[in-house]
């Protein structure tokens, strides 16, 4: 919930959430942090949170090049999918996976 109210206050024009310092944060540890702790958790609902806040991170990575998801961020998803039980949580993991080779194919 304080995550998607921060993606809230964000889009809302409060930019304070934003690294505007070296010694600040990168932003996108609080996306990855959330999806880890689905994750460890074993949560259920792990891969889908770890999609919808990825999907999130690359809409507001259009703006902020600091939120642009990165191999972290994707393997925390893709150990979110590993984690949850879902039964179709391994179409899930390839479909990400195919996504992230198709990205670094198109910067090689």
């Amino acid at each position: 919930k304080l995550l998607r109210r921060m993606i809230r206050m964000f889009r809302q024009g409060y930019k304070e959430l934003l690294p505007a310092y070296d010694n600040r944060t990168n932003p996108i540890f609080a996306f990855t942090s959330v999806i880890d702790a689905h994750s460890v958790l074993r949560r259920p609902d792990a891969g889908m949170v770890g999609d919808e806040l990825l999907d999130a991170m690359t809409k507001l990575g259009d703006s902020v090049d600091a939120l642009k998801p990165n191999t972290y961020a994707c393997l925390s998803v893709l150990y979110g999918w590993s984690s949850c039980g879902s039964v179709d949580a391994g179409e899930r993991a390839t479909e990400l996976l195919r996504k992230m080779e198709e990205d670094m194919a198109d910067v090689a």
